[in-house]
């Protein structure tokens, strides 16, 4: 074999190594994110998506009105659960009410089971939230009459989706959202 022939041999031997290196490279960086959930969780491996918006760390941004549809992306598919609970509230943001003529208030619920109040459908596209008054979801989740309770606003339930190791707590404006930003016209006084 001439020298120029070794030396091409040479070049293609080293160009496949060097390939052969830059996959098992990929495959070990690849293997260490599937099997950390994200690199220790600081990647997130999957985020909810509703509207267009997409959730990837945990927030309390996030309006699920009933009738609302969400999804869940995953970067490797699988298995994630849904479950909601009561929200923490601030002191000023507490109310009352009875539950089998027991007086309470929202902050001792703060961390109860109210799935069983909200239903969740698999649709096509993700997931279905239906639910009716926030006296409703509360005596259907706790099997118990709930009286007294006013219907408020703010984000007294926190959407837990769990995905693998990784969670993604949503709190959630459950109820009415208010509408804003509406334009009227001129001729019309309020």
């Amino acid at each position: 074999m001439s020298k120029g022939g070794r030396k091409a041999r040479r070049a293609v031997l080293t160009v496949a190594l060097v390939l052969l290196i830059l996959v098992f490279i990929a495959l070990g960086l690849f293997l260490v994110y599937y099997f950390t959930e994200g690199f220790g969780g600081y990647f997130p491996t999957f985020a909810i998506e509703q509207d267009g918006k997409r959730y990837y760390r945990s927030t309390d941004e996030m309006a699920l009105s009933s009738g609302s549809e969400f999804r869940i992306r995953t970067i490797f598919g699988g298995e994630c659960s849904v479950r909601f609970e009561a929200a923490s509230v601030s002191e000023e943001q507490d109310f009352g009410f009875k539950v089998n003529g027991e007086a309470r208030t929202w902050s001792s619920l703060a961390g109860s089971d109210l799935t069983g109040g909200i239903t969740l459908t698999e649709t096509e596209n993700g997931y279905k939230v239906e639910y009716g008054t926030l006296s409703e979801v509360v005596s259907s989740a706790l099997g118990a009459e709930i009286t007294e309770l006013q219907e408020t606003k703010g984000k007294l339930i926190t959407m837990i989706v769990t995905y693998g190791k990784g969670e993604l707590r949503l709190g959630c404006v459950v109820g009415t959202i208010p509408v804003t930003g509406i334009e009227l016209p001129p001729e019309i006084q309020i």
